[in-house]
């Protein structure tokens, strides 16, 4: 930015007061150039300047992004605490439709169905029989789904006392269906397991992920449908047993 467009965008007198100086000399400084001090002067605001501006934007950004989102209908917090400001992000997110998935033991597929919602408000039975139909396309014996899901949680909501900065963040984790076998006829089983994983409990816990999506927000990023079939030449056990632990 240089220093007419700053004043074009603060006029002439807020740069000078900012400055320091008089209108007059900041009229100088945009004919011949200012002196070196006055570069320094000049550049100090223009940094400053655009500092703000990226932070005003940031908040306006917050705002917005906290006004889409539902309240959890049991929040004991204040929505400033209760919704993030921004939607999470995750270096295990995949950015791609299908992968393939190789194991030892199995060979297949992953299909990746991007959600990118606060959980109360995904259509699970949608979901549900979406799933279903990637499954059975895929002709394969095997299916499961993982949900990659994040949490918010602050300072606050963790008991750890007012005088803590409360500054939230997302917590990952993953959530998953049993294995379901398509010689057993479990498409729709599948399906079920599928629309009803906000009903699971995680471990060691009492409360299902539904709870947990009441009292504060619950992000569903994305579905992780793994189809696959048994390896028709398995790694042996020998050889497993001897890799080397990386």
């Amino acid at each position: 930015m240089t220093l007419a467009e700053l004043v074009a965008r603060l006029g002439l007198a807020e740069v000078a007061r900012r400055a320091g100086v008089t209108p007059a000399t900041i009229t100088r400084w945009i004919a011949r150039g200012p002196s070196a001090h006055g570069a320094a002067v000049v550049a100090g605001i223009i940094k400053r300047h655009l500092a703000a501006k990226r932070g005003m934007e940031g908040r306006r950004k917050a705002v917005a992004f906290r006004d889409q989102l539902p309240t959890p209908p049991q929040s004991e917090l204040p929505e400033s605490e209760v919704k993030p400001p921004s939607p999470p992000t995750s270096g295990t997110i995949e950015d791609r439709e299908t992968f393939d998935y190789n194991t030892d033991r199995y060979t297949g597929e992953v299909h990746v169905i991007t959600v990118g919602q606060p959980a109360l408000e995904v259509d699970f039975a949608s979901l549900g029989s979406y799933a279903a139909r990637i499954f059975l396309a895929s002709k394969r014996t095997f299916v499961r789904a993982k949900f990659l899901f994040f949490r918010y949680i602050t300072p606050t909501s963790l008991g750890k006392g007012s005088l803590i900065h409360k500054r939230g963040k997302w917590v990952e984790f993953w959530a998953s269906t049993q294995v379901h076998s398509s010689t057993l006829g479990e498409a729709s089983s599948f399906r079920n397991a599928v629309e009803s994983i906000m009903d699971i409990r995680g471990e060691g816990r009492e409360e299902s992920l539904g709870d947990v999506a009441q009292r504060r927000i619950l992000w569903l990023e994305q579905v992780h449908i793994h189809t696959f079939d048994d390896n028709e030449e398995p790694t042996e056990l020998a050889t497993i047993v001897t890799r080397e632990l990386r």
